[in-house]
């Protein structure tokens, strides 16, 4: 590390708008540097946001201030043997014959959302496709209605909310005070059908949380309320900008297009590659239990850290020309979906996302219910994406010519 000058600062804007000449920055001057304005410690390099998302001394301690105040103690402030009884319970909800059932909805639901968009000659895929889909099918993992509308806006309004809540890194105090009224708004309608399903259960991931122990004892309706927050707002949100993040590349990257809408395996194969270099989520935070020595450098004890998951996922020790889009990057794309993943758009380790082959699902079945319907599917005439935004960063806007 170079002695003297200051990294670039979380604080500034200018990661909201390009933060891949910040993160270049950061690599090779400041790896492992602290950012006095946000009292964090940024990692920017592969080998060392790998070992922090997977080394037991990063710990998600930091989720006490950042989540806990607002949803309570959570699976995602969990440690140990904590998180993973907890994650135990809900593992089995996205996998095998569960999973099954969740790609049978993102069929229906994506099936129903394009059958809208018919005889349009516009559209803006990120407001009438990205964002509607993923709520759809979490909002009905969970059994909560969501197939009008209405109602979409309805949950899509508590995730924006709570999503700017769980993200915000900046602890900013308008976040901060928005955040408690938001949640308020969605317990009071989660609270019917959670009376509802203590009455009857159902086949949801509600009833399954109602069922379920840990050390002999029921989970709490706080703690079931809460994962209920979590699941729809991390369920849809990032999977709303992975989605918009992949239309991108289908449409921009030459041949991509086409070329997915031929063999299936390029179409995963594009999603994981979009995971990689176009993640959707830039950031996570953990917390040092103790001073840990990185290949980069040392983190003190007690450090909150910023894994800056965008800059490791284009790092050039670790990927070849990281900035380019590769449809045949990875030989193994099953492992990109799992902890041993190369890119680490999910995380890694005893962290790694639980909905990732929900998110694989709803990516690939997705874009390619998209382009079965309308194979030419191009940019409107006059339309640029253009990404935004930090810890969520994907295109607000997708104006297409169907």
């Amino acid at each position: 590390m170079r002695v003297g000058g200051a990294p670039p600062t979380l604080k500034s804007r200018r990661f909201e708008v390009d933060p891949h000449p910040l993160y270049a920055e950061l690599r090779t001057t400041f790896p492992v540097a602290y950012d006095e304005p946000t009292d964090t410690w940024l990692l920017s390099r592969y080998a060392d946001v790998r070992t922090a998302l997977t080394d037991p001394r990063f710990t998600n301690a930091n989720y006490r201030w950042q989540i806990a105040p607002l949803l309570g103690h959570s699976i995602v402030s969990m440690d140990g043997g904590e998180h993973t009884a907890h994650r135990a319970l809900l593992t089995p909800e996205f996998r095998s014959r569960a999973l099954a059932v969740l790609r049978d909805s993102i069929t229906e639901v994506a099936t129903s959302l394009v059958e809208r968009l018919r005889g349009r000659r516009r559209a803006d895929l990120v407001a009438e496709f990205g964002t509607p889909l993923p709520v759809r099918v979490i909002a009905r993992a969970l059994g909560l209605p969501a197939d009008t509308p209405e109602q979409v806006a309805r949950l899509h309004g508590w995730t924006r909310v709570g999503f700017a809540y769980l993200s915000n890194y900046r602890q900013d105090p308008g976040v901060l005070t928005r955040g408690p009224a938001n949640r308020d708004d969605f317990y009071a309608y989660l609270q019917p059908h959670l009376d509802a399903r203590r009455e009857r259960r159902g086949d949801d991931l509600i009833s399954a949380m109602l069922d379920s122990t840990v050390d002999g004892r029921p989970l709490s309706e706080e703690y079931v309320r809460g994962c209920c927050a979590i699941l729809l707002t991390a369920g849809s949100e990032t999977s709303t900008a992975g989605l918009a993040n992949l239309i991108v590349n289908a449409l921009d990257e030459p041949g991509v297009r086409d070329a997915v809408r031929r063999d299936p395996d390029l179409l995963d194969r594009a999603v994981a590659e979009t995971l990689r270099r176009d993640a959707p989520m830039q950031l996570v935070l953990r917390q040092t239990s103790e001073a840990v020595e990185l290949p980069s450098g040392t983190v003190p004890a007690g450090a909150t850290v910023a894994c800056l998951i965008g800059s490791a996922n284009r790092d050039p020790d670790r990927f070849s020309r990281p900035d380019e889009f590769d449809l045949h990057r990875t030989d193994g794309l099953d492992r990109e979906y799992g902890a041993a993943s190369t890119h680490l758009a999910f995380g890694a380790g005893r962290h790694f996302c639980l909905g990732s082959h929900l998110a694989r699902a709803e990516l690939t079945t997705g874009l390619r219910v998209l382009l079965d319907a309308f194979p030419d599917l191009r940019w409107a005439p006059g339309f640029s994406p253009a990404p935004v935004g930090f810890v969520k960063r994907c295109p607000p806007r997708l104006e297409v010519a169907l």
